[in-house]
């Protein structure tokens, strides 16, 4: 059987992955929110709200991957 290579993409999709992957009484602790669940809503809109750029056919030529780390220049943080 190959392994699932699909990665989260929704709020749902790492509700469904985390009810696969933890104890059940843990699951539903963190799923279950508080009182009225305003924050938890509230997270899922934030999280629903982000929007990824994509930059397709950009020149990479002189990308410098360079920063400094602990005070130190670090080619590859």
């Amino acid at each position: 059987m190959l392994p699932d290579l699909s990665y989260p993409a929704s709020t749902e999709d790492w509700r469904r992955l985390a009810a696969r992957s933890l104890p059940r009484f843990l699951f539903d602790y963190i799923d279950g929110g508080a009182s009225d669940e305003r924050t938890l809503a509230a997270n899922v809109d934030d999280f629903a709200a982000l929007r990824l750029r994509q930059r397709v056919l950009v020149d990479v030529a002189q990308v410098d991957t360079r920063a400094p780390l602990a005070g130190q220049p670090c080619a590859l943080p």
